[in-house]
């Protein structure tokens, strides 16, 4: 599967750094979420979109 290519999600990132993230992961988080999210709403995307945030649907990436 493709996301197993792309590395870790952030369920398997939380559970290296022992189910403890420090409030500067946290944010960063929350920042790209927020990103992405503007930027479907931006494409139209969300016309109505009902959405779970999971941490094992979140993929790390280091840019």
């Amino acid at each position: 599967m493709v996301l197993e290519l792309l590395g870790n999600n952030l369920e398997q990132q939380f559970d290296e750094m022992s189910r403890k993230f420090s409030l500067g992961t946290i944010g960063n988080i929350g920042l790209q979420t927020l990103s992405r999210l503007e930027y479907m709403h931006s494409k139209g995307v969300f016309i109505f979109f009902r959405f779970y945030l999971l941490l094992d649907e979140y993929i790390v990436c280091s840019s």
